[in-house]
């Protein structure tokens, strides 16, 4: 045990007499350094090595690199170190290896080497390790879902993304986790397409096809098409290229060579759009295992063949975002009464330009007989806008105005009071800013800058349908009248909602009169 501590100490010669000609550690702190790391080797080497022992040797080496680096910068050395700039590095992965070798089932030590690789721009190594890490780990939907984004941000192979979340889907039961970051991933892709588009001409800023376009495709369709196949091709080709020669490019001995160069999207990058759609499709026949009913087996045939007609309503192009309403409409097919998360699809949705059409289709899908999914309608007017909109304060103040009609109209006529004002009251406390009782009513976090006056109406008007349906949900009363007032001010002051404490600051008679 002593000599092959002592030949690891020994690798390390050439490492430390750097930091010595280079004044980055003095004498007494290279002798540290190696007492530290001959204690931490030795045990390593026990006849049953702990778990703490490697989490204290690896956190010991990772504060010595930030240490190193901090003085070299002080010192204003910029070349390259050969000998010390990447050992303390290649040091880490080996002890992260070592200590996962033993440890597989430690899912904390994954993430902490997941972390450590992407601080260190390791990311040849980080593909390993997930790679690793779904082999023992498949039943983690983080895991699929961080590998897939690895793929995504680092590697730009948008092949990988899909084929890592198709299997996630697979091994996790159709978790709903997978299916929105495979959503999102397919936006982000559509996303970056679609401005290409726009740069090349092929779509005006609104993102609908050029005039001049739509008749060319109409006069010759056929020939425009394979010119579009054969440029999406040859430039799928040069970019292939590209990236194998980053991959040599790459430190794969240090594992601590960086991806920056391939951050930027190539503009003139183009693409077969029905490679892509065909692409998509293919991978999502893949989620459903093979039946050996027949029945079944048609059913999910059916079920995706559904999801394709449904998708293609809105648009049949690549640039009209059919890919990823093929992955929603599959999801919904696997959760189809989840109305919160048809909710999450929209969220997403919202996060993106250009993406009404379908927007407005899944809304125009939604039944409207379940309670649930007309609330989802309702909120609508506020919620149903990107996310970088500014709203002006009149158009707020309308937004949150007709959802609250509409939810006053539903409760006239569900049957499900109880659901509808619990919806209710997430809806207008969520839209709502922070209001404190005191002596004057007190407006915090306002979404918009909106003038005291304008807000304390609208607070004053929708306050009282959230407390009342607070109070009077389990009765199924929703109505108030001038002579309930004072008792209705009265529960709910004494209500544990916050809204309770706010009655008494606006007065029953506001209240009544904002009916």
């Amino acid at each position: 045990m002593a000599e092959a501590v002592q030949a690891r100490l020994e690798r390390s010669l050439d490492e430390l007499h750097e930091y010595r000609r280079y004044m980055l550690f003095t004498d007494p702190e290279i002798k540290a350094i190696v007492v530290q790391r001959k204690g931490f080797e030795y045990a390593l080497r026990r006849r049953q090595t702990r778990y703490q022992d490697f989490i204290a040797f690896i956190d010991y080496e990772t504060e010595l690199e930030m240490q190193r680096r901090e003085r070299k910068a002080k010192r204003g050395i910029r070349k390259t170190l050969p000998n010390s700039d990447f050992a303390i590095t290649r040091h880490l992965h080996n002890l992260y290896q070592r200590a996962l070798q033993k440890f597989k089932g430690e899912m904390p030590l994954w993430e902490k080497y997941f972390d450590f690789c992407y601080k260190f721009k390791s990311y040849r190594q980080l593909g390993k390790a997930f790679a690793t890490c779904l082999q023992f780990h498949g039943h983690h939907p983080d895991v699929w879902i961080q590998a897939a984004k690895f793929e995504f941000d680092i590697n730009r192979d948008m092949k990988a993304v899909r084929s890592l979340l198709q299997r996630g889907l697979r091994a996790n039961k159709n978790h709903q986790g997978i299916w929105l970051e495979y959503f999102r991933s397919e936006l982000r892709y559509w996303n970056i397409m679609h401005q290409r588009a726009v740069t090349l001409g092929i779509l005006d800023k609104d993102g609908k096809e050029r005039a001049e376009m739509t008749q060319d495709d109409s006069s010759e369709p056929s020939n425009k098409r394979s010119k579009m196949s054969k440029r999406g091709k040859a430039a799928a080709q040069a970019a292939s290229d590209g990236e194998e020669k980053d991959d040599e490019s790459d430190l794969g001995a240090t594992g601590s060579g960086s991806d920056e160069d391939n951050d930027e999207v190539d503009e003139d990058d183009m693409f077969d759009q029905d490679e892509e759609e065909k692409e998509a499709q293919d991978m999502m026949n893949l989620i459903a295992p093979p039946q050996e009913d027949d029945a079944e087996e048609k059913a999910d045939q059916d079920a995706a063949a559904r999801a394709v007609e449904l998708a293609h309503q809105v648009g049949q192009s690549f640039l009209s975002g059919v890919v990823p309403r093929i992955v929603y409409f599959n999801a919904i097919e696997q959760n189809p009464e989840d109305f919160d998360f048809i909710a999450e699809f929209l969220s997403i949705y919202r996060a993106f330009a250009h993406t009404e059409p379908s927007r407005t289709q899944i809304y125009d899908m939604l039944p409207r007989d379940n309670p649930k999914a007309i609330a989802l309608l309702c909120r609508r007017p506020l919620e149903d806008h990107p996310d970088d909109a500014q709203l002006q304060p009149e158009q707020w103040l309308d937004a949150i105005n007709e959802s609250s009609r509409l939810f006053r109209e539903l409760l006239e006529t569900t049957d499900d009071k109880a659901l509808v004002s619990d919806e209710y009251i997430k809806f207008l406390s969520s839209a709502l800013p922070t209001v404190q009782a005191s002596e004057d009513v007190k407006v915090l976090n306002t979404p918009n800058t909106l003038s005291p006056s304008i807000l304390c109406n609208c607070v004053k008007r929708h306050l009282r349908c959230l407390f009342v349906l607070t109070v009077f949900a389990d009765i199924n009363e929703f109505s108030i009248s001038a002579d309930e007032t004072d008792s209705c001010s009265l529960v709910a002051s004494s209500y544990s909602h916050p809204v309770g404490a706010c009655a008494s600051t606006i007065g029953s008679s506001s209240l009544h009169n904002s009916r």
